[in-house]
């Protein structure tokens, strides 16, 4: 089964229009920050951005990573020693080395301080988590529609850790949780934190698939999204409880 196919939902559907085409930094390299986020950097930031250009826009394995080794080294002592570890261009720089080499737990993190510090630097910082979304998301698609759901299901986890503006990210996991099979009872005795991970209360396909819908919906609210998201109440023959209790945390927000 497509995931054209099983975002359709049990009677209450929330239906999106396809997200926005975001410009994308496609065949241009390296971009640095804009001038609005007025970021503070030192020399030692400039050294690190400059490898990371070096590494971004290379050809060459070995010079990408020489570069990449230069930028971690001088970025990482950057938010360290640089106005007391408050430098918003080192933080945003590491985020931006992070995100080069494919690691989305650390750019969140440092995305996250960068913006603190620079909170002028918001749509820059948006496009770029976006950036890093698009390809594990399409990654994450690829995985249900040849029915790997584990993989898919980790892969859409990875991509909402980085960007958690788009809705489909957040609806397509609840839809995978919705069709999967219950989880071992079993296994809340022997990890009940695993057992309890996707679970809004306890751990059953239908109580995660809850938790995945009601994270799409500040998403959704954008006004970005309108008039296309809408809820729709369950048909008589698919109102189960647990089919209306999903409803009911979904038909109020939307």
């Amino acid at each position: 089964m497509t995931v054209k196919h099983q975002v359709a939902l049990l009677g209450c559907m929330c239906v999106a229009a396809s997200a926005p085409t975001a410009l994308r930094a496609q065949g241009i390299g390296f971009i640095p920050a804009a001038a609005a986020c007025g970021l503070k950097a030192s020399s030692r930031v400039n050294s690190g951005m400059e490898s990371l250009r070096t590494g971004t826009n290379t050809k060459f394995a070995d010079q990408r990573t020489k570069a990449f080794k230069e930028a971690e080294r001088d970025l990482t002592q950057a938010v360290g020693a640089d106005d007391h570890g408050k430098s918003s261009g080192a933080w945003y720089y590491l985020a931006r080395y992070y995100q080069a080499v494919n690691d989305l737990a650390g750019a969140d993190s440092a995305f996250t301080k960068a913006l603190a510090l620079a909170p002028g630097c918001k749509d820059d910082i948006a496009f770029h988590r976006r950036e890093a979304w698009v390809p594990v998301f399409n990654a994450a698609t690829a995985a249900w529609q040849a029915g790997n759901t584990d993989s898919a299901i980790a892969a859409f986890r990875r991509a909402n850790e980085i960007y958690q503006a788009e809705p489909l990210g957040f609806i397509y996991l609840a839809n995978l949780f919705i069709a999967r099979d219950e989880p071992d009872s079993a296994l809340k005795q022997a990890n009940a934190a695993k057992y309890h991970m996707d679970s809004l209360v306890y751990a059953t396909r239908m109580d995660s698939a809850a938790k995945y819908f009601r994270l799409a919906v500040p998403a959704a609210s954008d006004p970005k999204y309108a008039p296309p998201w809408r809820c729709t109440r369950p048909s008589r023959r698919t109102r189960t409880r647990r089919v209306r209790m999903i409803c009911s945390a979904l038909l109020e927000p939307c």
